[in-house]
């Protein structure tokens, strides 16, 4: 059964394993309605055992600590050993198989699709949709597969298991302060500063008048920055304050709120407004779109070999497009006079 995974643009680091650890740890019924999937996915609950492999997140005191500090065993997978893990490893390879090989825009190996397949060519799929289609399948696919050798599938098994041994409710605002990151932040009288964001509310404002300005402990998600939480030392509590941007921040990470950033400064050079900010997440989706229908266009064409290479010599340099369901405006918008920036244009 798959407790859970984290899905990012980031390299593997310590905080992408603590946020898998969240997804997996808890139960999953708002994560199911923020991704879109219908799907049912019972597992959660803290594992009396941690197995991981030899990464460079899992080295060092960081890891070891937050499993001493939920109460599980730690232990590290034998180096080159990969009988060890051979479920995971095998799960990875049904994934490719099932998953990945037949998406628009899979990174094929060197010579398997011929000189003329390039992956950023033809892809159609954005973050979100393959967020959701990758939840689907492992909650309605993978999750009913028969396991080899057993004739019964991971749901059955999960189902069965927690009947005999029902899995407790884990406390969200308990388990998550312990596997988010920690940082010290300057408390000023306009809040807390942080991803280059403001963040105040009530209580923060409460807490500056008792204790007035000087450093505080606070816990951040580097994959949803829209709100941080501010440790109040008197009463051993943490207080969740949302950024002022918050219908812009939420749910955003911070790598796609610093590419979000770049193309708002390469637009602008003044300061950076929420304004600016809305404007490139609108530059962005439109260039998203255009590139997709370009790419419908080209495929209904019949082009030689030749004429493929040297039209792929003059495509630029391909953005990343950042995509959050959440707050990110409409990608269909067909004409620029359709949209209200009150008196700003799109050039």
């Amino acid at each position: 059964m798959i407790l859970g995974f984290q899905l990012s643009f980031e390299k593997p680091s310590f905080a992408s394993v603590c946020i898998a650890c969240i997804n997996a740890f808890l139960p999953k019924d708002a994560f199911m309605e923020a991704v879109g999937s219908d799907g049912e996915w019972p597992a959660h609950g803290i594992p009396t055992t941690l197995v991981t492999d030899n990464g460079n997140e899992f080295w060092g005191k960081n890891f070891s600590a937050v499993a001493d500090e939920m109460g599980s065993l730690f232990q590290y997978c034998p180096i080159r050993k990969g009988n060890y893990k051979s479920r995971v490893e095998r799960f990875f390879g049904i994934v490719n198989s099932m998953v990945l090989d037949d998406l628009p825009g899979v990174v094929r190996k060197a010579g398997k699709c011929g000189d003329t397949y390039d992956g950023r060519q033809e892809a159609t799929i954005t973050f979100s949709e393959f967020k959701r289609y990758l939840v689907d399948w492992i909650t309605k696919v993978y999750h009913y597969m028969p396991i080899n050798g057993l004739g019964v599938t991971p749901h059955e098994l999960w189902t069965e298991s927690e009947r005999d041994f029902p899995v407790p409710i884990e406390d969200e605002m308990e388990i998550t302060p312990i596997l988010m990151a920690t940082e010290t932040r300057e408390l000023s009288k306009g809040g807390i500063r942080k991803f280059v964001q403001n963040y105040n509310s009530s209580l923060l404002k409460d807490l500056y008048r008792r204790d007035g300005p000087g450093n505080v402990t606070i816990k951040y998600n580097p994959f949803d920055i829209g709100y941080v939480l501010v440790l109040d030392t008197v009463n051993k509590v943490y207080l969740r304050v949302e950024s002022e941007d918050f219908e812009y921040a939420s749910g955003l990470s911070a790598y796609e709120h610093g590419r979000v950033r770049e193309t708002a400064r390469g637009a602008s050079k003044n300061k950076l407004d929420n304004l600016d900010l809305q404007k490139a997440r609108v530059k962005l989706s439109r260039e998203r779109e255009e590139f997709h229908a370009r790419n419908s266009r080209r495929k209904t064409q019949v082009t030689t070999s030749k004429a493929a290479r040297s039209e792929k010599i003059g495509v630029g340099e391909i953005r990343l497009v950042v995509d959050n369901p959440k707050q990110i405006l409409s990608a269909d918008i067909e004409a620029e006079d359709e949209l209200d920036l009150d008196g700003w244009s799109m050039d």
